[in-house]
């Protein structure tokens, strides 16, 4: 796990924001993201907020988080999520899947509704304020 962690750090080294970021375990994926800082932020075209994206689902397990605030529901784990079996003949190899009852999961699921809504070119619904977009850059190995 140290290795990877190195690895992760090395991969994103001078890029975002380093006082941003969390390690976290997507089943067997080792993943860290870190905000952008607000040079690289300014830098990204117009529009950007509006092209193709998505969540990728919840953490298994967040291992380190520094800056990124305790209260931030979509970044937590599912607290009870389920085991989708992709091969019968080896039930060792599921993916967990969100329960989408939990705080967390509603949380990913009212992001993935603003991110199809922004795609979809819809207004925001009535009295909802207008949240930050996605700011970050990550790395991943599997």
């Amino acid at each position: 796990m140290e290795s990877g962690e190195r690895h992760l750090a090395r991969t994103l080294a001078g890029v975002g924001d380093l006082e941003r970021e969390r390690l976290f375990r997507m089943n067997i994926t080792l993943c860290l993201h870190r905000a952008l800082t607000e040079a690289e932020k300014a830098g990204l075209p117009a529009g950007w907020q509006n092209l193709p994206g998505g969540l990728a689902g919840g953490p298994v397990e967040v291992l380190k988080s520094r800056g990124i605030p305790e209260t931030l529901e979509s970044a937590k784990a599912c607290r009870n999520p389920g085991h989708k079996v992709q091969f019968i003949e080896r039930p060792d190899l599921w993916i967990p899947e969100d329960c989408r009852q939990c705080p967390p999961c509603q949380a990913r699921m009212e992001i993935e509704k603003q991110v199809i809504r922004r795609r979809l070119g819809l207004p925001e619904p009535e009295g909802e304020r207008e949240r930050e977009p996605c700011s970050r850059s990550g790395a991943a190995i599997r």
